[in-house]
């Protein structure tokens, strides 16, 4: 694509939009497509707008209404070298990183492209050991003198989880959430929630780049686990391993690796190409973004997964072939928001423990505002109504 030359050229604009934008990632060009990228090209003509990088673009594709697969496209392009912006060399001189302006697909795309560029600036990369990519884990215990944090590392399986308040950043977020501040599940002395099933997880993450406002400096990532938050991050530690490793082959950025992946998928490898483990141990810093992993809630069906850490030995690591490659074989949650108005509150009885996770999920995801990507990092699917009320005491 070359809006240098294709400022005084339209027609042949159109023609190079059409085939990078359009027929490269759809195969077929629809009329809809068509009519997108015509009015992208008069738009930017007719109001001599000056093609000078991403975020130009992006802005006047949206302002005509065009299709998230096209944005997502004109990053990718940017990012392997094939457009020519309308500058001096050619360069993109206004990239975007505002990341939660954008939607959950661009967004993706964006730290896609921060995981790429990180594993091509280093050394060559050693592909991590799943385990390396979970995040430090925190439940509430239920003791005596009142409910203390409990803190786990889940690299070291066997170790047991000791007595450790998450970091401060985290712990403001949760008290200063009324559907999460004394909320959240308080587990019996000796129990392991992380393996309890049918279990509620919150992530949460502070960016602590430049420019990040207040409201989207913390977000939140809410999911459900139905064999147990520590087996289901394996599956997410997986899938974060493999687009390293893909990333790591590529010489050029290409989106195609973040295919079936989510955005907190990618999020961990980034972390982890940028700093290692460290990255993912070390939450409570300034010097790079930090995550926290929390066991919100745990509804376990006839005491399936009700260990403890005096009872049982800690789980063996399982074999990265026995862990699915995609969200619909591993058996995860795709991100939810509620597709009613219908507002969940408290006593209701739920039939089985698999629908009070699934409704705990949904609950914290719409309160939260979780797919909205100034405070979240879920994506938005169509769920199943929420009954009307939820036990949320």
């Amino acid at each position: 694509i070359n809006f240098h030359t294709g400022r005084n050229n339209k027609e042949i604009l159109i023609q190079e939009l059409t085939v990078a934008l359009a027929l490269e990632v759809r195969r077929i060009v629809s009329d809809n497509a068509e009519r997108k990228i015509k009015s992208f090209v008069k738009r930017i003509v007719k109001n001599t707008i000056l093609m000078d990088g991403q975020k130009c673009a992006m802005e006047a594709l949206r302002s005509v209404g065009a299709p998230e697969y096209m944005t997502r496209r004109m990053i990718e392009l940017d990012l392997a070298g094939q457009i020519r912006w309308d500058t001096a060399d050619g360069n993109s001189t206004t990239e975007i990183t505002d990341f939660w302006t954008v939607k959950y697909g661009e967004r993706k795309v964006l730290e896609g492209k921060v995981l790429y560029l990180s594993l091509s600036s280093s050394t060559p990369t050693v592909t991590p050991r799943t385990r390396s990519l979970l995040p430090m884990m925190y439940w509430l215990k239920d003791m005596k003198a009142g409910p203390t944090w409990v803190e786990r590392n889940p690299f070291q399986p066997r170790s047991k989880s000791t007595k450790k308040s998450p970091p401060s950043w985290a712990l403001q977020y949760i008290t200063g959430k009324q559907v999460l501040n004394g909320k959240m599940e308080k587990f019996p002395p000796n129990a392991k929630p992380y393996i309890w099933k049918n279990a509620v997880y919150l992530l949460l993450c502070r960016f602590n780049g430049e420019g990040v406002p207040d409201e989207a400096r913390v977000q939140a990532y809410a999911g459900k686990a139905k064999n147990g938050v520590e087996l289901r991050w394996m599956e997410h530690a997986h899938a974060s391993k493999s687009l390293i490793q893909r990333y790591s082959e590529l010489n050029r950025f290409s989106q195609t690796p973040l295919k079936s992946t989510l955005l907190v998928e990618v999020i961990i490898a980034r972390l982890y190409a940028q700093g290692g483990r460290r990255h993912l141990t070390e939450n409570d810093t300034d010097d790079h973004d930090n995550i926290a992993l929390f066991v919100y809630r745990a509804y376990n069906e006839d005491g399936e997964g009700n260990q403890t850490e005096e009872e049982t030995e800690d789980e063996e690591e399982k074999p990265d072939d026995k862990v699915g490659e995609t969200e619909e074989v591993r058996g995860g949650t795709e991100e939810k928001t509620v597709d009613t108005e219908e507002e969940a509150d408290e006593n209701e009885e739920y039939e089985t423990n698999e629908e009070r996770m699934e409704a705990t999920e949904t609950y914290l995801i719409k309160k939260l505002k979780l797919t909205n990507m100034k405070y979240g990092m879920n994506k938005v699917c169509k769920v199943l109504k929420l009954k009307r009320n939820i036990d949320m005491a």
